[in-house]
């Protein structure tokens, strides 16, 4: 085994926040410029507003 794979080397490492959770929830909105914006971001199992950097315990990653 290679040193980088014996110590668990990973050149992007993803952090589990809330943005990459399978509990994210949001909606997208055309705003009056016409640009695209996240509104209404919460968690679908508590339902309650949350920011996309932010964590919790029951953390599921996303699959990509």
């Amino acid at each position: 085994m290679k040193p980088k794979e014996q110590q668990g080397y990973e050149p992007k490492p993803t952090f589990p926040m809330c943005s990459n959770c399978q509990h994210f929830r949001s909606d997208k909105v055309m705003n009056q410029w016409k640009y695209e914006e996240e509104k209404n971001i919460r968690c679908r199992l508590g339902g309650f507003a949350i920011k996309k950097q932010g964590t919790g315990n029951k953390h599921l990653k996303k699959e990509i």
